[in-house]
């Protein structure tokens, strides 16, 4: 359960018991910046978090409290509280999946009963985690079990600490179909790049390219074309990735994006700030 206030999102969790796990209550309603009579507050990171608000940010402010712990009970590896459990892991745990709530677009598109979704999520990379990777984008893996299921990560990253990715619209087709129309978005600035990855299921495996027709973009082309096979030759996914400039700022337009085979599929346009 989140509240948010002033541009901020707080998801706040409090335990006052040592039971196993902490049975946590949520913070919502009007938000405290302390604890009065007793009851579960925000402390120094609300007046934080309206500093970024302030700054024209959207913070997403975690909190984990257990009354009665020690320092040492929230160590990596420390499994003391709760007995057998610990305390670090479910906390790290808890802030990857805000990160991925809160810093991603989602689409799901479904269609005689198959599913494909599609997901734009933002980061900021600090210093150390580029100079852990000579200077690149830590990579990205998918794994799944599941033999009909394919996907594709797509990175992209500016040229300065700031966010390079702009405005987000995401678009389905919620059944098997040749075509997917992506929504418009609005770009910031000129000569933003506009990037399009695209991508679904489809219950064939032979070659199935997609192309697309923006009339707001220019220079529009296909920089990628991805498929992957069933094991048992009747399914497949297919991705594609495809890109033009919107020379002035503004509305992009909508843009069709069309496969030669029929499939289901979730698309993107994504404003990229040079």
């Amino acid at each position: 359960i989140t509240a948010t206030q002033t541009g901020i999102v707080y998801d706040a969790h409090f335990s006052q018991t040592s039971a196993d796990p902490p049975p946590f209550q949520t913070l919502t309603g009007e938000l405290r910046p302390y604890s009065i009579g007793g009851g579960a507050g925000m402390g120094v990171e609300l007046a934080i978090g309206q500093e970024f608000a302030k700054a024209g940010m959207t913070p997403v402010v975690l909190k984990d409290a257990v009354a009665g712990t020690a320092a040492a009970q929230w160590l990596p590896g420390s499994t003391a509280y709760p007995t057998g459990v610990g305390l670090f892991d479910p906390m790290v745990l808890r802030a990857h999946a805000s990160e991925a709530t809160y810093g991603c677009h989602a689409q799901t598109s479904t269609g005689a009963g198959v599913v494909t979704r599609g997901a734009v999520y933002r980061r900021a990379l600090p210093v150390g985690t580029l100079a852990a990777h000579n200077g690149h984008t830590p990579p990205s893996r998918v794994t799944t079990n599941n033999a009909v299921s394919g996907s594709r990560i797509f990175t992209y990253r500016g040229p300065s600490l700031h966010p390079s990715v702009g405005a987000v619209q995401g678009s389905k087709n919620d059944a098997f179909g040749t075509s997917i129309t992506l929504a418009e978005l609005t770009t910031s600035a000129d000569h933003e790049l506009v990037v399009m990855p695209v991508g679904g299921y489809r219950s064939d495996n032979s070659v199935n390219t997609i192309s697309a027709v923006a009339d707001g973009l220019t220079g529009v082309c296909s920089d990628e074309q991805c498929t992957r096979a069933n094991a048992n030759l009747s399914d497949s996914t297919t991705t594609a990735h495809l890109s033009g400039v919107k020379a002035t700022a503004g509305v992009t337009g909508p843009a069709t994006c069309t496969s030669l085979l029929n499939t289901v599929m979730t698309g993107w346009q994504i404003a990229i700030k040079r």
